[in-house]
């Protein structure tokens, strides 16, 4: 995954998150297979959900901070977004 910066500041745009490939797979079937379970799980999540998971940047700079520490993963507490469902 990549944090995808607005275009320009006059954007109505925010900040994205872009699913990449992985950089290794054994075959060019593998990649395509990912790919296609990436589009359906996307897909389903934009139009069946109603799924807020939007953080603030200040909270992601937080966890990155953390993130860098040795065996962060078992001694540091990381900050996530406790309400996914959204009121409509």
């Amino acid at each position: 995954m990549r944090l995808k910066p607005p275009p320009s500041l006059n954007s109505s745009i925010g900040w994205r998150v872009e699913f990449r490939t992985l950089d290794v797979q054994l075959t060019d079937y593998e990649n395509a297979a990912f790919i296609a379970l990436l589009h359906l799980l996307v897909s389903y999540v934009n139009t069946e959900t109603q799924l807020n998971s939007a953080m603030p940047i200040s909270k992601c700079d937080e966890n990155l901070e953390k993130a860098h520490t040795r065996d962060a993963v078992n001694t540091e507490t990381f900050w996530w977004p406790t309400n996914l469902i959204t009121d409509s």
